[in-house]
């Protein structure tokens, strides 16, 4: 009689758990991305409940504190990467597929943004990204086949120019307010330090991400640009230049605050213009964005060197 015994198949059944952890991990799955994942994922839970105090280097007690504002920055790379992986790899996608990988990314969008949506219904103070995650999935449409270098490229114009240039036309026009522009531009999560981190994320998914030296390189060039960030905040701080610039504070109804504490109202022509525009300081918006390094502040060094900052 053929076929197999009662006993065999109990043995197949107990076998399959271990079979799958010692396939776990292996290629074509990349298992430092997964890890990775897990990391980000442990320091969003200890950022919004684990009860830290403010970094000092020189102690130990306080490192705690990094959690705070690396888990968002990890999750908007990874995000790039695995947008990279799905649509390719190292190779750039058919043209032929691209309108199915649109199709995808436009879903994948729209659940991650109404995820966020449920989050915020919530009412908690803590700050959800997820919106704008559903916003970028589906703004990198367009960089889809573009290559490495380009994508580089187009990350460190926005890092470095980005920032500066919002602060300098916001400053100009006398700090705008509205439900879009306040979402994307000037939020607590503006796109200018987003989209770059997510094409970072895809240039270094389309270089191979699965080799050891990829991940060296990325290595070094991280601490490079986490060295340069928190060296370009600090100087900018020593130096006084990191402060919120005149006008920074706007309201619903047009008007904001001054440095002296005292509230200027929008000008309702171009008369009260020169007055107003004096007090934005653009200038000084401009040096600050070049400067700022504190959470949420969407400086240049921000982009490279993340500060504490509870986000989801």
């Amino acid at each position: 009689m053929t076929g197999i015994a009662p006993y065999d198949h109990l043995v197949i059944t107990a076998l399959a758990p271990v079979r799958w952890f010692r396939e776990f991990g292996r290629p074509p799955r990349i298992l430092g991305l997964d890890v990775a994942r897990g990391l980000a994922i442990l320091g969003m839970a200890g950022a919004h409940i684990g009860e830290t105090e403010a970094f000092d280097l020189v102690d130990p007690s306080t490192w705690t504190d990094l959690v705070h504002g690396r888990s968002s920055i990890l999750f908007a790379l990874l995000a790039g990467v695995s947008i990279a992986l799905m649509t390719g790899r190292s190779a750039l996608p058919d043209p032929g597929r691209l309108p199915g990988i649109r199709l995808n990314l436009v879903g994948r969008g729209a659940v991650i943004f109404l995820i966020g949506l449920a989050l915020e219904m919530l009412n908690t103070p803590i700050a959800v990204i997820l919106t704008l995650y559903g916003i970028l999935y589906i703004a990198v449409i367009p960089f889809l086949r573009w290559r490495p270098w380009q994508l580089l490229l187009g990350a460190a114009v926005l890092a470095l120019l980005g920032p500066a240039l919002l602060a300098f036309l916001g400053a100009v026009m006398l700090h705008p307010f509205g439900a879009g522009i306040g979402f994307v531009l000037y939020g607590t999560y503006p796109i200018t330090v987003w989209m770059a981190l997510v094409l970072g994320g895809m240039a270094l998914g389309r270089m191979h991400v699965e080799r050891i030296r990829t991940a060296v390189i990325a290595l070094g060039l991280g601490l490079v640009l986490a060295v340069a960030g928190y060296g370009l905040g600090g100087i900018g701080q020593s130096a006084g230049l990191t402060g919120a610039p005149d006008g920074s504070s706007s309201f619903a109804d047009g008007s904001f605050i001054e440095s002296d504490g005292g509230v200027l109202s929008a000008p309702s022509g171009w008369e009260g213009y020169p007055q107003a525009l004096a007090a934005a300081d653009p200038l000084g918006a401009l040096v600050a964005a070049v400067f700022a390094v504190e959470p949420h502040s969407g400086g240049r060094p921000r982009c490279s060197a993340p500060a504490g900052s509870r986000s989801r």
